[in-house]
């Protein structure tokens, strides 16, 4: 079992996860390196959750701001990409689940654990930027371009993917109230 305010080893927050032994309450997973891809060996914080003000400020737990980690990912998340990797392959290993996570992360979107080219290829690599011409805000109003706009929003203000999203979705509804 994890729990929130200890530092675990990616493999032992995977194999919790998929065991259903997480903590009852909302956590983040916190993590020293965002330049590359986690392994198995890699550690996670898990912490409470990131604060996101209304001016897109994040407030991060003081456990993971002494320690300089950043947020990885949230416990929805996590919770949500092994469970559908579990769901389709109910023997998937370790590796396999820190691949689907991994997967989601860059790419935001689920690895079909079920297509066995995709997860014996190899790993999934960093989206690509938005192309400079298109402001966040013009990719924000056409539906399909959101998360482009999130990604381009993040990587602008140097911010996470959650924060972006907050601030992307808050300037959606002030100009949706004009």
């Amino acid at each position: 079992m994890i729990s929130i305010g200890n530092i675990y080893k990616v493999s032992d927050v995977l194999r919790a996860v998929a065991e259903k032994k997480g903590p009852d309450a909302s956590y983040d997973l916190y993590w020293e390196d965002q330049d590359r891809e986690a392994t198995l060996d890699d550690v996670f914080l898990v912490a409470e959750k990131v604060q996101v003000t209304d001016d897109c400020e994040e407030i991060y737990p003081k456990s993971a701001t002494d320690r300089g980690f950043w947020i990885y990912c949230s416990d929805e998340l996590i919770q949500d990409v092994v469970g559908l990797a579990v769901s389709q392959k109910p023997t998937a290993s370790l590796s396999d689940l820190l691949r689907c996570l991994e997967h989601y992360i860059r790419r935001d979107c689920f690895l079909d654990l079920g297509n066995d080219h995709t997860v014996s290829g190899p790993p999934a690599k960093a989206l690509p930027s938005t192309a400079p011409e298109q402001s966040w805000q013009t990719l924000a109003i056409i539906p399909e371009k959101k998360r482009e706009a999130y990604m381009a929003y993040a990587k602008m203000n140097h911010c996470n993917l959650l924060a972006a999203k907050s601030a992307v979705d808050k300037f959606l509804a002030e100009r949706a109230n004009v």
